[in-house]
């Protein structure tokens, strides 16, 4: 046997090993060294924005301010970045009432206290009035018409009446419209189900919305739709592996992320020189559930072989996830969800446009689990194999594969962007 190869399940580390004749590689994210420290970096974003005046120069005419938060199914270091900003507030003259903080929880489940001190902190808990944002709560939301594309625009309220909303999230490469981070905080951060469910949709239907693909489809809708906020002053993080800052990029809403973003592209891709027999993808620390590890799926099909095998490497601390409808048509084909949908027979376009996304993965590749946070019968409804063994998985899947089989480890495989140098033949 080869030497042994760790991969995060969760917070815990498992060892895998391999025969020999094994070709093994690995991808994750590369890390650099900042130029200067974290608490410099944020500063220093925050006097010097990008495409705007400073963040203390856009508070002098603002009476109402909304900082929207991203929430714990991302990574972003809010808690670290906000006493910065809140000196600049302070220097201002703001006053704690004059400030409300806003959980963009998207159609997220909302979070537990703990989680919100572990996000926000204590501190800022008990100083401010802190809202999550409810997708479902009619009385919350506002409408300002239809996008180009149709969508209806309906946004959290008390965002939309305040003078000035700040921003704060992460970019990392996204499926559903080639980045994380900009105007994704607004939708689906603070949306209604209708304008959520837009634009979601739109990743089966424009062949420009990819994964590490800074202009698409997708990008363009969500801009236009949070053109609904005149002002509104950005703050996102770039970070390694280990979560420390990388960089931070603030100011306008397009210009500051089109930097962060092509800063993203450079730390974030992964090449590999051909497709592989087998991937194995670590979502950490994506694991709450199968709606958010489900992403490290797409990253794998970048590089696996048609007819290949996907192992996701899991625990799905919460199971699949809030959507029934994401649950559900799991276990349809591509062709059965598109239908559905195209009927007006799903009630839940989100989750079906997500079990839509998973299902054109499954069309390629064998998808199997390892995890302990779905039954057995969950994955077979999902028409996916579970173990609750990984190296029994992958010892499995040797035997399905060719004698010389080519595998690929991807870690952090949420945050990651691989592409293919040999496309298969």
């Amino acid at each position: 046997m080869s030497c042994a190869y760790p991969i995060h399940y969760g917070e815990t580390v498992l060892n895998l090993s391999f025969p020999d004749g094994v070709s093994v590689k690995e991808a994750e994210t590369s890390t650099s060294s900042p130029p200067m420290s974290e608490a410099e970096l944020i500063e220093t974003s925050l006097m010097r924005p990008l495409g705007s005046i400073p963040l203390e120069d856009r508070l002098r005419t603002a009476q109402r301010i909304v900082i929207i938060s991203d929430d714990n199914t991302r990574p972003t270091p809010v808690a670290r970045i906000l006493p910065s900003v809140l000196a600049i507030l302070e220097k201002s003259r703001v006053k704690d009432e004059q400030v409300v903080f806003l959980i963009a929880s998207g159609t997220h489940r909302p979070m537990k206290k703990e989680e919100l001190e572990a996000k926000l902190s204590v501190e800022v808990l008990s100083r401010f009035t802190v809202v999550q944002h409810d997708y479902q709560d009619e009385g919350n939301l506002v409408s300002a018409g239809f996008s180009s594309q149709g969508t209806p625009i309906r946004v959290n309220r008390i965002a939309a009446e305040a003078d000035l909303v700040i921003g704060i999230g992460n970019i990392v490469p996204h499926r559903f419209c080639g980045f994380s981070g900009g105007a994704k905080i607004i939708v689906p951060g603070i949306s209604s189900a209708e304008t959520t469910a837009g634009t979601h949709l739109m990743v089966t239907r424009y062949p420009d919305i990819q994964m590490g693909r800074i202009e698409n489809s997708a990008r363009t809708e969500i801009e236009k739709i949070a053109e609904v906020f005149s002002s509104f002053f950005l703050i996102n993080t770039v970070l390694d592996s280990a979560r420390n800052i990388l960089a931070v990029f603030s100011g306008d809403m397009k210009k500051a992320f089109r930097a962060g973003a092509r800063y993203a592209q450079e730390i974030s891709a992964v090449t590999v020189e051909r497709p592989c027999d087998i991937v194995i993808a670590s979502a950490y620390p994506n694991d709450y559930n199968l709606w958010q590890a489900g992403k490290a799926l797409y990253t794998a099909d970048l590089a696996v072989r048609e007819g290949g095998i996907i192992i996701l490497v899991s625990p799905l601390t919460e199971g699949i996830g809030e959507h029934d409808e994401f649950k559900q048509l799991l276990k349809c084909s591509y062709e059965e969800i598109e239908e559905r949908i195209r009927e007006g027979a799903s009630p839940d376009i989100i989750g079906a446009s997500a079990a839509l996304a998973i299902s054109l993965v499954r069309k390629r590749a064998e998808l199997w689990i390892v995890s302990d946070g779905i039954s057995d019968q969950e994955a077979q409804q999902m028409r996916v194999r579970r173990f609750s063994d990984l190296q029994e998985a992958v010892d499995q899947a040797l035997a399905r594969t060719s004698p010389s089989p080519e595998v690929l480890l991807v870690h952090d495989a949420t945050e990651i962007f691989l592409s293919v140098n040999a496309k298969e033949s």
